[in-house]
């Protein structure tokens, strides 16, 4: 059996470090006088698929009148020449950022309790992966941090390969899945997309944690998903 996690929303809390990041990269990009509340910021959380989607959450946020249904429409009509230099800049004060104090910034990223549970579990992590939308280093960073918790780089696919292949079920298609069994376990059940009757072998969990939707049903709680992993 093969074990296929999300990164940000499964495995750690992320938000908050990339509130801060897509705050000076606006600020550097957009508006110098931008500013934004935290909670503001989170609630269009569950709707980020990829680094660039923070310029337009930033966007409704510094226009008064506009919600998550003109995010939506933004994003579904953005030209990467239009978000192109922002997340360039995104990803410049993220690398700024951990140079200038690693440990805080380190900090900055939480780890769910599923964590702890895995490294309790000692599991054999040669058939774990992470599939992420987050760019490779950073969750490579941020897992240095914890002994036990040994997923082999080669093992992660991230930014790179997510704009390369454009969805999760993609990336795992190409490069993890076989005939033998793969559990997926991510937050967002818009990721589940692309796996149906022709991947009998692929089993898709939605955590109860992360950056869920309110719509969101059928979620299952870190004891279960832990239960999942010994079977």
């Amino acid at each position: 059996m093969k074990v296929v996690f999300d990164f940000d929303g499964v495995l750690f809390d992320t938000a908050y470090e990339a509130y801060v990041v897509a705050k000076v990269a606006y600020q550097n990009t957009v508006n110098s006088d931008f500013y934004c509340d935290y909670e503001d910021f989170l609630s269009y959380r569950h709707k980020v698929a990829t680094a660039w989607n923070y310029k337009y959450v930033l966007d409704c946020i510094s226009i008064n009148n506009l919600g998550v249904g003109d995010y939506i429409t933004l994003i579904q009509n953005a030209k990467e020449e239009d978000y192109l230099t922002f997340e360039e800049v995104f990803f410049m004060e993220r690398e700024k950022l951990k140079k200038k104090c690693f440990s805080k910034w380190l900090d900055l990223n939480k780890p769910y309790p599923i964590v702890q549970k895995m490294i309790n579990l000692k599991l054999n992590y040669q058939n774990v992966f992470i599939v992420s939308t987050k760019d490779k280093q950073t969750i490579i960073d941020i897992l240095k941090k914890y002994d036990g918790f040994n997923i082999s780089d080669d093992h992660i696919y991230g930014h790179d390969d997510y704009k390369k292949y454009q969805n999760k079920s993609a990336i795992i298609k190409k490069k993890i899945l076989t005939k033998e069994r793969l559990i997926f376990i991510d937050d967002l059940d818009k990721h589940f997309e692309g796996f149906g009757n022709d991947t009998p072998q692929v089993e898709t969990i939605l955590v109860e944690w992360g950056y869920i939707p309110p719509e969101s049903q059928g979620a299952l709680n870190v004891n279960d998903v832990v239960a999942l992993l010994i079977k």
